[in-house]
């Protein structure tokens, strides 16, 4: 990649690819569709549709990022103030800013301001707080908000997950996320088709239920179909 800053940290989802460079900016480049890159470019249509791009485009507006997280359809950053904005498709409040409207450049998600980490899924996004609890929003219709009041919602802004009130780490996958807990075990929550949640089923769950068999992990990534933990 041609570049004049290094990367400090990169991350990916399907066509969608972001970086963290050393002076806290954010770049992205892929699949442009629905503003991923978070950076309008005159003569196209705001927030909607974007060109793809073989090169890293500057996020605008971002200038003191930690981390990214690409998802599906958009993308977020945790900011160093303990913030988070989002930009791309907002049809299911990916962006979780309190309104539908699709967004070609970054926009504060409702409601956070003490985050430590942002993972984006297919459709949703869950921030873990420095409390240790942990904050969902967007596509909820297979329990991806983690409450069993959301079993069939969408969510325009953040709303907490029964039941974490230990995590040390989140990851969200396509319909599903999952959580290490201070005791090393690990809790998942939403889609279970093929057995993505690891509880020995393919039963979808809207609250935290446990992996089996996992006593000492110390990361976990959610994936499209399945689930993986260190």
């Amino acid at each position: 990649i041609n570049q004049t800053r290094n990367a400090i940290s990169v991350d990916s989802y399907e066509k969608n690819y972001c970086m963290v460079l050393d002076d806290n900016s954010v770049q992205c480049w892929g699949f442009g569709n629905y503003g991923w890159y978070g950076n309008f470019i005159p003569g196209t249509m705001a927030g909607n549709t974007l060109d793809n791009s073989t090169t890293p485009i500057s996020v605008k507006n971002i200038n003191s990022a930690i981390s990214v997280s690409p998802g599906s359809h958009h993308s977020c950053a945790l900011l160093d103030n303990k913030t988070i904005q989002c930009w791309g498709f907002n049809y299911f409040y990916e962006l979780g800013n309190g309104t539908r409207d699709n967004s070609s450049t970054p926009t504060a998600v409702k409601n956070i301001n003490t985050a430590t980490a942002v993972s984006s899924g297919m459709h949703h996004s869950c921030a873990l707080l420095d409390n240790k609890t942990i904050q969902c929003w967007g596509y909820g219709a297979y329990g991806q908000m983690g409450r069993s009041d959301c079993t069939n919602c969408a969510s325009d802004r953040p709303i907490p997950v029964s039941n974490i009130t230990t995590a040390t780490q989140v990851s969200s996958g396509q319909y599903h996320t999952c959580a290490v807990l201070e005791d090393k075990t690990v809790q998942c929550w939403g889609l279970g088709n093929n057995g993505v949640l690891g509880i020995g089923s393919s039963d979808n769950s809207s609250v935290p239920v446990t992996v089996s068999n996992i006593t000492d992990a110390t990361l976990v990534r959610a994936g499209k179909q399945h689930s993986c933990a260190v």
